[in-house]
């Protein structure tokens, strides 16, 4: 039938809500089926392309999709129908059905880049963030629109770029705007791959240093100003460990310090 068309979401089709995908999602991952998890997550986002097609608009870097991984065979592209076969593998009791396609969210991604580099695969994270960051809703993007459209002004767009002006973005649930914890994960990718410099612009930017216009400091395209955890800084350490560079690494330990007593944080005093 009609119905049943490749390519076609009736509007009365039921889904998964991205909570039960995401925990689908992280169930594989952890089950070491990073091939599963990657099937669903295509599927999240080739069922919302397709319901933002059908409300006249368009698919965003759709072609970005197909170089998560390097071979392309292992991305199943089943339709959406077989949302809620994938997601009630994992679980023992029915789920909950909603009308709206499951959008991939900040949860999603970092969920999968997480399994990802816990699966040995860290350029497969860093292909995951590049694709989180081309989306539309990426809080960077959207930002470029309003300032585009005149909604806002420059002064403006440096004022949201701060930790007042993230937190009104973050409270759209539309809006991507990495946490902590995705920084962090995109921080271990790096590491995984012993590439300290790239680790430490993450951290630069986390500190503030997009905003502090320090053209001295190295820092990282789409990470937000946010409070750096024990956890940053231990990961960054790591990343000068495989990459060799030791003293790097005990510089690390002391501006973990220099962060603790500046800030008076104990969350952030080595352990």
């Amino acid at each position: 039938t009609s119905r049943k068309r490749r390519g076609h979401v009736p509007t009365t089709e039921l889904f998964p809500s991205v909570r039960h995908c995401n925990e689908a999602i992280a169930t594989f991952g952890d089950a070491g089926d990073f091939k599963r998890a990657l099937n669903l997550f295509m599927q999240m986002r080739k069922v919302s392309a397709i319901m933002r097609m059908s409300r006249g608009g368009s698919v965003f870097s759709s072609s970005n999709s197909h170089n998560i991984v390097e071979d392309r065979s292992e991305m199943k592209r089943d339709d959406a129908e077989t949302f809620e076969k994938s997601t009630n593998s994992v679980q023992k009791s029915p789920i909950d059905l909603v009308s709206s396609p499951p959008k991939p969210n900040l949860v999603t991604y970092s969920t999968m880049m997480s399994r990802a580099v816990s699966l040995g695969k860290p350029r497969v994270a860093l292909r995951l963030w590049n694709l989180m960051r081309n989306q539309p809703n990426f809080y960077t993007n959207v930002l470029s629109r309003k300032l585009r459209a005149g909604r806002i002004i420059c002064d403006d767009a440096e004022q949201l770029m701060g930790r007042a002006g993230l937190q009104a973005l973050e409270a759209d649930e539309t809006v991507i705007v990495p946490d902590v914890i995705c920084c962090n994960t995109l921080m271990n990718a790096y590491a995984k791959l012993g590439d300290n410099v790239m680790a430490r612009s993450v951290l630069n930017s986390m500190l503030g240093a997009n905003n502090d216009g320090d053209e001295k400091m190295l820092c990282h395209e789409g990470i937000p100003m946010t409070t750096p955890t024990v956890v940053t800084y231990n990961t960054l350490a790591d990343a000068c460990k495989v990459a060799g560079e030791l003293g790097e690494a005990l510089e690390v330990l002391q501006l973990m310090k220099h962060h603790a007593s500046k800030t008076g944080e104990n969350s952030v005093v080595p352990d």
